[in-house]
Formats: C-alpha cells, sequence, structure tokens
C-alpha cells in the first residue's frame, strides 16, 4: 500500500536502497504505508491479523489439516514480517540515501493517489473487526454461498487457537525485530548477506522455481514441437500440400497448350472432333 505515491514522489526511482529517510518527505505516504505494514504482519487488531490468525487455525484443525501445513504457514507469516519491515524500514526510516535533483525535488504526492490510499489505511485497520472468528456477521451473511465449516479434525482442542494465535503473534514480532537490527546497520546487513550468500542467491533467483519449471516443461516441450514441426509438419504435411500444388500446376500447364487462343486451332479441333464422332457413328455401329 503506497508503493505507487513512493514512486511518484522519487520521480519513478523504485530501488529502496536509494530511498531512506522519507518520512519527513512524505508524511502522508508514511502513515498509511505503516498501516499497511502492520496490517500485513499480522499486528493486532489489524485486518491482516484476523485473517492470518483464520488461515493459520484452519490449515492446523480442519478435517484436512496438519501441524506440517500449519508450520509451513507460520513460517511464511514471519518471513512475510521480516521482508515488509525490511521494506519500510529501508524506504521510510534511517538516514535518506538519494540523492536530490535541483529540478526534482522529493515530495509527497498529491491528494488524489493519498485520499484512496487513506481509505485502505483505514479498512486495514478496522476492516478485520468485520470478520471476527466465531462471530463474523459478514460469514454469516455469506454463508449461502460459502458455507461455514467450523469441524475439527479428532484431537484437536478448541482452545489451541489462541495459543497457535499467540506463537504467530510472536513470530510476526520476531520477524520485526530481526529485520529492524538487520537493516538499521547496512553493512551489517550486508556482511551476512557475504555470510549466507548461497541462501541470499537462493531467495534472490526466487527458489530457482522458474529454472526448475523451464528445465522440466518449457524446453522439453519447446523440443517436442520443434520435433514434430520439422520432422511431420514441414516434411510430410506441407510436401503432401505442395504435391497436390505441383500436380495442379503441371495439369495445367499440360492443358494450357491446348488453350492457344486462336479460333482456327479452335475450329480445327471441333472440326476433328465431329470428324471422329461421324467416323463413330457410321462405322463403330455399323
Amino acid at each position: 500500500m503506497g508503493a505507487g505515491s513512493v514512486i511518484h514522489g522519487m520521480h519513478e526511482e523504485q530501488d529502496i536502497m536509494k530511498m531512506g529517510g522519507l518520512r519527513s518527505k512524505m508524511p502522508q505516504t508514511f502513515f498509511v504505508f505503516m498501516i499497511g505494514w502492520l496490517a500485513i504482519c499480522g499486528i493486532p487488531f489489524f485486518s491482516g491479523f484476523f485473517s492470518k490468525d483464520e488461515i493459520l487455525w484452519m490449515a492446523y484443525s480442519s478435517p484436512h489439516g496438519s501441524v506440517v501445513l500449519w508450520a509451513v504457514g507460520a513460517a511464511t507469516a514471519v518471513m512475510t514480517a521480516f521482508y515488509m519491515t525490511r521494506l519500510f524500514y529501508l524506504t521510510f526510516l534511517g538516514k535518506p540515501r538519494y540523492h536530490e535533483d535541483p529540478h526534482h525535488h522529493v515530495h509527497e504526492s498529491p491528494a488524489v493517489m493519498t485520499m484512496p490510499l487513506m481509505v485502505l489505511a483505514l479498512l486495514s485497520a478496522i476492516g478485520g473487526f468485520m470478520g471476527i472468528p466465531h462471530a463474523s456477521w459478514l460469514g454469516h451473511w455469506l454463508a449461502p454461498v460459502v458455507p461455514e465449516s467450523h469441524a475439527l479434525r479428532e484431537g484437536v482442542s478448541a482452545s489451541m487457537e489462541w495459543i497457535l494465535m499467540g506463537v504467530s503473534v510472536a513470530g510476526a514480532a520476531v520477524g520485526i525485530f530481526f529485520a529492524f537490527s538487520t537493516y538499521k546497520d547496512l553493512a551489517k546487513a550486508e556482511a551476512r548477506k557475504r555470510q549466507f550468500a548461497w541462501l541470499h542467491r537462493l531467495l534472490e533467483n526466487k527458489w530457482y522455481i522458474d529454472e526448475i519449471y523451464e528445465a522440466l516443461f518449457v524446453k522439453p516441450i519447446h523440443t517436442l514441437s520443434q520435433g514434430l514441426w520439422k520432422g511431420f509438419d514441414v516434411a510430410v504435411i506441407d510436401r503432401i500440400v505442395l504435391g497436390f500444388g505441383r500436380v495442379s500446376q503441371m495439369t495445367g500447364q499440360a492443358v494450357r497448350t491446348l488453350q492457344t487462343g486462336s479460333i482456327q486451332v479452335y475450329a480445327f479441333m471441333l472440326l476433328i472432333g465431329i470428324v471422329v464422332t461421324v467416323g463413330y457413328l457410321v462405322y463403330g455401329m455399323a
């Protein structure tokens, strides 16, 4: 929330390492961004807190849930809190790392951009109360379309939700604290980057999902497609189609020798046809 406003105020700059200290330059954007940051981190009682708690609880307690699913979701929530705090801190807090152009000063975005963000910030701050688990009028209203389910898998106690809620909030706090402690000193962050270079490469390349997908699916399908194209489409289909075309062309060339355009030739051929016909009628039927 507010990323477009920041980019606009920074004159299209999108590298957060070239920002910092924008809180004083963009107070309105800073405020709405902070609300969005707290909500996405799942801090009580912002909207993200309720949605995250409900998702994690269902991942743990539903008949199709498990501890493993909950653990994966909880770990993801911690990482979310970490990277969102990194984004928030490097953009708005700390010392400025940008160089202002005399003709392009860093500035707050106009109201046409900040007012919609304020509406979104308000919803992020209080919107979660519309869907409080087990007491949601919104869930009851949507029940005809999305049926409510409170079934728990065997061995799960309803009171466990409170424990898991506390664990997830503590995890968000850990992610926030670790991000603040890391990026308040960029030299320290760079040292950790070198220390865990393999992990940094893994995350920077998005777990190499794109490369794996390309190796398993894109390249084999591309190779197969090229083989079908050259081995069947070009070698078989095209030759058949072109063969018909060549036969038609040859037939046309042969017939064309008879179509000279000369009336005398046509009259002579007509005469020959008449003679042959008369001859057949006279001698063939005798």
